[in-house]
């Protein structure tokens, strides 16, 4: 029997342990803190069960919405309803023309398709695209891009003169200005670009994660908490040993294969002889964190919506959603839980302020948009994940696949995972992610570095 060691505890480790030992595989999942999931997890709160920020289910891979619902048969189906605050109005999101049309100022509308029309004559002779900037101005025009992509992309990720286009191209699922036209036109929802619904299970979103681990037990599979990996030994390109710290004692691991989720910026200290060159590589990778503000409320319900996006400079705040639209299962009747995103660009100023600081800021803003008021408030507190997002700057790519070829050279290595793989993307894809990693090692292939190829053409719909 092989024995196969997964350096993480989230989805895609667990998706891959989950299959690997229902295959008769020896798996053992290494997990650094006490709880599964990772930013795909949930915690307690008093009487609540709360997410690490707002998550749902839907997919495109009907093979992924089979396993879900083999492991959570009881999802809620929600409707989903999500919108964009412009010039201090809320529009439907992801963004409709004629929403703009009809309640914006026809200034700015019509602003908005005389610069369509020039840049598509621009780019009908020439068609720059490296940044963010690039690709969606191309497509929607510098009027669309200033209003909406480009202050939402400076508050979450960066300059988007900075980013790569595949940011956009990961994150934006509407192909063109023309594809959003072609929808009014003709009245139809593309599926590729936003879903009508989605699924939420009633635990919270951990649920998923939890109903794997009790399957990887009921197949005789390990998973070990608060357990640290140290050291991963290679020789003849092949890793021999992983030593690890759990609760102030060292172990020794001899696996025949590793599927490690650990950052990609991580693993390479952890391999001894060391590896140099990426390891200077991989300090060229950036991220952003996500800063979580939680707001305990003395109210039923705050929010119609699933969703609330704020792209605009003037708020401290990116996204808002309510615990209790996912699953009212998750909090008291008579109480409510606002999740509050701060801007990630902001972090480093927002991490010299405490709690009572930030609340300050953030109370001001939500009482200045209006949404609730001070003496709503019961409780109040904040959570900060360290690489919460990927930033894809110009040189993340060429960065990323000097790591993963060196790394082809270990034949018993699977990097794997949005951490793993420095690869922007959700939950269902994490679980394909997973579970294609786990048949390569059951179908015995080999060349798993062309693999990972597939999985930069995932797309996040919204």
């Amino acid at each position: 029997m092989k024995n196969v060691l997964i350096l993480g505890g989230g989805v895609s480790g667990l998706s891959s342990a989950y299959l690997l030992s229902k295959n008769g595989y020896n798996v053992e999942v290494i997990e650094k803190t006490g709880s599964l999931g990772g930013v795909s997890g949930s915690f307690k709160h008093k009487e609540f069960t709360l997410d690490y920020g707002p998550h749902k289910i839907y997919t495109q891979m009907p093979n992924i919405m089979q396993e879900i619902r083999t492991l959570v048969p009881d999802l809620i189906q929600i409707k989903k309803k999500s919108r964009i605050m412009l010039k201090k109005k809320y529009y439907n999101y992801p963004v409709g023309l004629l929403d703009i049309l009809l309640k914006m100022n026809p200034l700015i509308g019509l602003h908005a398709g005389l610069s369509f029309g020039t840049t598509k004559i621009k780019t009908t002779f020439s068609k720059k695209e490296e940044s963010y900037e690039d690709y969606i101005v191309n497509r929607f025009g510098k009027g669309v891009y200033n209003l909406v992509f480009r202050p939402y992309a400076e508050k979450v990720w960066g300059n988007p003169k900075e980013l790569s286009w595949e940011l956009a191209k990961t994150r934006v699922s509407i192909n063109s200005m023309l594809s959003l036209l072609m929808g009014m036109i003709i009245k139809k929802k593309n599926p590729a670009v936003s879903a009508d619904y989605f699924y939420y299970p009633k635990n919270g979103i951990v649920e998923i994660s939890n109903k794997m681990a009790e399957e990887i037990k009921k197949h005789k599979g390990r998973i070990t908490f608060n357990s640290k990996v140290e050291e991963i030994k290679v020789n003849n390109g092949k890793i021999t040993e992983v030593k690890l710290k759990s609760k102030g004692k060292t172990l020794k691991r001899n696996p025949d294969y590793v599927i490690s989720t650990i950052p990609i910026d991580e693993l390479p200290k952890l391999i001894k002889p060391t590896f140099e060159k990426i390891n200077i590589t991989a300090e060229n990778l950036k991220y952003r964190p996500a800063i979580l503000f939680y707001l305990i409320l003395n109210r039923e319900k705050i929010l119609e919506d699933n969703w609330l996006f704020y792209p605009e400079k003037d708020l401290i705040f990116t996204r808002i959603s309510e615990q209790k639209n996912f699953s009212e299962s998750c909090c008291p009747k008579d109480k409510t839980a606002l999740v509050v995103e701060l801007c990630p660009t902001r972090a480093e100023e927002l991490s010299k302020l405490n709690n009572e600081q930030i609340y300050g800021i953030v109370i001001n803003d939500l009482e200045k948009i209006k949404l609730i008021k001070s003496q709503d408030v019961i409780e109040y507190f904040s959570i900060k994940i360290n690489k919460a997002y990927p930033v894809y700057d110009l040189k993340f790519r060429e960065n990323v696949n000097i790591i993963l070829d060196s790394f082809a050279g270990i034949s018993n290595l699977i990097t794997n995972g949005r951490q793993g793989l420095f690869n922007y993307n959700n939950i269902d894809h994490c679980m394909d992610m997973g579970f294609q990693a786990a048949n390569f090692l059951i179908n015995k292939n080999t060349g798993w570095r062309g693999k990972i190829k597939d999985f930069e053409n995932y797309k996040i719909v919204d």
